[in-house]
């Protein structure tokens, strides 16, 4: 079994369960099936927010960017996507990566630095 901050999975039932998090308070959509886990991989987004400050006289409005990294498995076919985890930090996303494939005993593709080759773990 593999537990992460936002994911529990279960290899041997073939299942996973993402958890979320609102005022600190974790719940969860049940589970759900995992097929066959073909490879872990890391991405790149670039994120941005929009923040409203409303006063009496005057609106001010900001949109900050920032880039995330985003841990994904992936199936055999393209449509099969589960995220495991989104960070802020290129190193932790990393390391859940490798613990993913070392789990899944799968490649590790890593798509956010740039020129970066396929970084095969297993084949």
């Amino acid at each position: 079994m593999y537990e992460g901050e936002h994911i529990r999975i279960d290899n041997e039932k073939k299942r996973f369960k993402k958890f979320y998090s609102f005022w600190g308070i974790r719940f969860s959509d049940g589970w759900h099936t995992l097929p066959e886990v073909r490879r872990v991989v890391i991405t790149k987004h670039m994120m941005s927010q929009t923040i409203n400050n409303g006063g009496l006289m005057r609106i001010m409005q900001a949109e900050v960017k920032y880039e995330m990294y985003v841990v994904l498995l992936m199936g055999q076919k393209s449509h099969f996507r589960v995220e495991v985890c989104k960070s802020l930090e290129y190193n932790e996303a990393k390391q859940t990566a490798e613990k993913l494939s070392d789990f899944f005993n799968v490649k590790l593709l890593d798509f956010s630095q740039p020129k970066s080759s396929l970084e095969t773990k297993k084949s």
